[in-house]
């Protein structure tokens, strides 16, 4: 019972680390920083280890004689196989986000880089199993094992080193927005210290735990994107002062004086409702207004509309 609700509990997860990536993809589309593509990427990773991980559950739930099976050799040495590619894409597509929000230039070529990786891990893992037993297969072996364990620690560090070079190379406006990325993403692994210190418990409860902080990995996307890179994308437009282009946004896109009183106000922060009651007119009124302004501009919502303004004030 206690495997199949975990099944239940982790496709969930799942559902909501697919809408994690779009929502960052959307957000990419809209806003055009490159680091929101790889950080989507690196979301798309991580769903996929935690697919892998549901098929796995699955089938020992399931499938009579799996339980044998996955106690083989082979078996096991195929499961850490592939989570050693999946956390080598991780880990490159977090190299990726690290140095874009830095504004370094990215790493040429990094796909071929990671299919020389795959192919050389593809070459231990092979004599590791079918090399007769000697030398060459205990240093296969032993290779398997420290590479797996090297790469869990390999992600908290590019973290720590992106929050200590933020706060040397990175401009004013996006140190924020860079700590609150590396805080989120490594209080994760206080889920994982917690489920290592509980680990005596009974194991439906230490299942669910787990799911639990699979479950926070795919909302920490959104909270991010909704703290911290909307807060730095007004910062960007504070910066920038919008209110003293006002006179050639309402030249180049036609906007009455209406128009541009709620334009400001948008760009404010302030939401229909609260622009309703500041000048004094109809909750519709608001809402047609708004709907001219983004056909105006040509944009579909505030995100793109923050980023269109920016583009032109630029």
């Amino acid at each position: 019972m206690s495997a199949h609700l975990y099944i239940f509990v982790a496709f969930i997860n799942l559902l909501i680390g697919v809408w994690a990536i779009v929502h960052l993809r959307y957000l990419g589309k809209s806003h055009r920083f490159p680091y929101l593509k790889h950080l989507a990427q690196y979301t798309f990773f991580l769903n996929l280890a935690v697919f892998q991980l549901l098929v796995f559950m699955y089938g020992r739930a399931n499938l009579p004689g799996a339980a044998s099976a996955r106690d083989s050799q082979f078996l096991g040495e195929s499961w850490n196989f592939a989570s050693i590619l999946l956390i080598s894409a991780m880990l490159f597509s977090l190299a990726q986000v690290s140095r874009e929000l830095l504004g370094l230039r990215l790493l040429k070529r990094a796909f071929l880089w990671y299919g020389a990786w795959c192919g050389l891990v593809l070459l231990i893992f092979l004599g590791k199993n079918f090399l007769a037993s000697g030398f060459f297969q205990r240093l296969a072996a032993f290779t398997v094992n420290q590479v797996l364990d090297s790469l869990l620690l390999l992600e908290p560090a590019i973290l720590i080193c992106l929050l200590v070079a933020s706060r040397k190379n990175a401009e004013p406006t996006s140190r924020k927005m860079i700590a609150g990325f590396c805080w989120l993403y490594l209080s994760r692994y206080g889920g994982w210290l917690l489920l290592f210190c509980l680990s005596g418990i009974a194991r439906p409860i230490w299942l669910l735990l787990a799911a639990a902080v699979f479950l926070y990995a795919n909302i920490v996307p959104f909270l991010w994107s909704g703290i911290y890179f909307t807060g730095h994308l007004g910062s960007r437009l504070e910066a920038m002062d919008v209110c003293e282009q006002m006179a050639a946004l309402e030249k180049q896109f036609n906007l009455t004086k209406r128009e541009l009183e709620i334009l400001a106000l948008m760009l404010e922060g302030r939401n229909n409702k609260e622009i309703n009651t500041l000048l004094f007119i109809s909750y519709h009124t608001v809402k047609n207004h708004v709907t001219s302004i983004y056909r105006k501009l040509g944009v579909r919502n505030r995100y793109q509309l923050i980023h269109r303004v920016a583009k032109q004030n630029r």
